[in-house]
């Protein structure tokens, strides 16, 4: 991995060393609240001297982040709420969300919108799409919760640095009653972007409209940091923080904030709070580590690294991530190492298929990157990904054509 950190982000079809972002949707995620000392003396990490101007930044009030509008309302008003049986209602809303005669959302990992920006813009990350969803579902009495699914960990790459996505999504109850949930237990949907969620084991977790508030905010902070926009960065990391103080991942992004403003103290203390918060979060970690060798503590940095290794060598997903950064820094070969590792944890991962398919192409085999990308098809579920692979396919038939 390289030296740069990891930013905390919300996961695109799921929640830079690594920055974290859900869509970036979005997260080392909900820890424990059984640490109230923790939580009363955390205002004591702020440095509000060392980034003056912060409090000038306008940043989204709750309100404003889940508002509906007049459109919003109409659709509400006229389609949603003269259907009276719960799970048609939030059909018709989750038809709504993707048909192609009506808002058509597309995936963009860099949507990070208020409710109304999302169905106006008619693009969101997970986060997006969720806060958009909830609003509409409040306005139109379909009962639904905020939820956050565990995927494994997760990359994706903006610029310099490598981007560790989380997954949230909303949880829809289509028999909301008094009683006891009989035998069976309630009747549940989703809706997200990516259907094979769904259909994964992947511990789910309700989280609280204050937990997204905080991701929101944390996702903004990324995206900031991710432009060394430090002071806007700053202005929404404390506002996370605000919002819920037990959300690790905007302590994660408050430390590496702090390293690139060579605050290291701080920056150390701030890991070592979210790593207090969650003991298991490897993105804190991850990002000491890379802070202790910046600050010549190679010793304390080799421990942390090796037990990570051990841990992420099992994640198809790691590898893809370095095989990624490889070719980022024109390493070809090392890439291909790292990508047939990911294939041999998992055959049936498009990206790792799709990333194979860029090695080959850069390695002038373009019979070998056709057949990955057709793979790559074969294995991916998700409908905007689908549109890029057939076009990404028949540029590489027409490279193949050529070169014969």
């Amino acid at each position: 991995m390289n030296s740069s950190s990891l930013l905390f982000f919300c996961r695109y079809h799921r929640y830079i060393s690594v920055i974290i972002i859900c869509s970036v949707c979005l997260m080392g995620c909900q820890s424990t609240s059984d640490n109230p000392v923790m939580l009363a003396d955390y205002s004591k990490y702020y440095v509000d001297e060392h980034f003056v101007g912060y409090e000038g930044i306008v940043i989204e009030t709750p309100e404003e982040i889940f508002a509906l509008d007049d459109d919003m309302m109409s659709l509400v008003n006229n389609k949603l709420r003269p259907e009276s049986d719960i799970e048609k209602r939030a059909r018709k809303l989750l038809k709504h969300i993707f048909s192609e005669e009506n808002i058509d959302i597309a995936y963009n990992s860099q949507a990070n919108l208020t409710a109304r920006q999302t169905f106006h813009a008619a693009e969101a990350n997970c986060m997006s799409l969720t806060v958009m969803s909830y609003s509409i579902a409040q306005a139109a009495n379909i009962p639904v919760k905020f939820q956050q699914v565990h995927v494994p960990e997760y990359w994706i790459r903006t610029g310099d640095y490598n981007m560790l996505t989380g997954h949230v999504n909303l949880l829809v109850n289509y028999e909301q009653h008094d009683g006891p949930d009989i035998l069976w237990g309630p009747r549940n949907g989703e809706i997200d972007f990516d259907p094979a969620i769904s259909k994964q084991a992947f511990k789910r977790e309700t989280v609280s409209k204050q937990t997204i508030i905080a991701m929101f905010y944390n996702n903004k902070g990324a995206q900031a940091l991710a432009r060394h926009d430090f002071i806007s960065a700053y202005a929404y990391i404390k506002a996370a923080i605000e919002s819920d103080a037990l959300f690790s991942s905007s302590w994660i992004n408050l430390g590496i904030l702090y390293r690139l403003n060579n605050l290291f103290e701080l920056s150390e203390q701030a890991y070592l709070y979210a790593i207090g918060l969650e003991p298991s979060n490897l993105t804190a970690k991850a990002n000491l580590a890379v802070l202790y060798r910046h600050t010549n503590n190679i010793e304390q940095a080799v421990a942390i690294e090796t037990q990570l290794e051990n841990i992420r060598t099992k994640n198809p997903y790691y590898h893809i991530m370095l095989a990624d950064e490889a070719i980022y820094r024109g390493h070809i070969d090392k890439a291909l190492v790292h990508a047939k590792r990911a294939l041999k944890l998992d055959r049936r991962n498009h990206e790792t298929h799709f990333i194979l398919s860029r090695i080959y192409y850069l390695n002038n085999d373009f019979i070998a990157a056709r057949r990955a990308m057709e793979r790559a098809i074969k294995t991916n579920h998700i409908a905007d990904n689908q549109v890029k692979y057939i076009a990404k396919l028949n540029f590489l038939k027409q490279a193949e054509v050529k070169y014969q």
